[in-house]
């Protein structure tokens, strides 16, 4: 009985909805690039940030001057990022490193970790490829279901080929949502990686130049 209720109702609100199929699709889509924007929102920016301390180990050769320079600078980028707690408690942390006189330590607290795994929440946007294979395999079903339920073998002809229309529909929804699902993974991890690449190659840069 409960099965039944749920059944009827979930049919309802797939039917409600016009051109299921698409929006469906889309939706997935639309979820894979909004998650993808948020996991690199912080990252990016702050790995571009530290492209001003490496401008600064570069074109000062004294080491007073160079850790004078540094904490001026770490002071304008809190100031300029205040209202961002993730980089703004890292640069204090930079700063008190650098009154210690060790410029080494100090930019071994611009790690791989600190810049990108906890402001970009690597441990939930790491599961997002199988979230939309998940996605994709749950429209088959939805697909199925929908195709499936209109299907009367005990009625005219009419009903039948109805019914067998409604299971070409669902069908293609079925596979269509497969499609989607499995495209946004695959294009999610590609581009996701290459870009945590990225952001390891410039953290191995920036303390190369210490």
């Amino acid at each position: 009985m409960r099965f039944l209720i749920f059944k009827t109702i979930v049919l309802f609100l797939i039917k409600s909805i016009p051109d299921f199929n698409d929006v469906f699709c889309i939706g997935i889509v639309v979820f894979a690039f909004i998650t993808y924007l948020w996991t690199h929102r912080k990252p990016k920016r702050y790995v571009k940030l530290i492209d001003s301390y490496i401008e600064k180990i570069q074109n000062t050769s004294d080491k007073n001057m160079l850790l004078e320079e540094l904490i001026e600078l770490t002071d304008e980028t809190i100031e300029r990022e205040k209202n961002d707690k993730d980089i703004t408690e890292l640069l204090k942390k930079f700063k008190s490193m650098c009154y210690s006189g060790n410029i080494k330590n100090a930019i071994d607290v611009f790690d791989y970790t600190a810049l990108v795994e906890i402001p970009g929440k690597r441990k939930i946007f790491n599961m997002m490829p199988g979230v939309f294979t998940g996605l994709g395999i749950l429209g088959t079903f939805v697909g199925l279901v929908l195709g499936l339920s209109d299907l009367n073998f005990s009625g005219n002809t009419q009903v039948l080929e109805q019914g067998i229309n409604n299971l070409i529909s669902g069908m293609y929804l079925a596979f269509l949502t497969s499609i989607a699902g499995l495209v946004s993974s695959l294009l999610w991890s590609l581009i996701d990686r290459k870009l945590l690449n990225y952001y390891r190659k410039k953290n191995r840069h920036t303390s190369f130049f210490v």
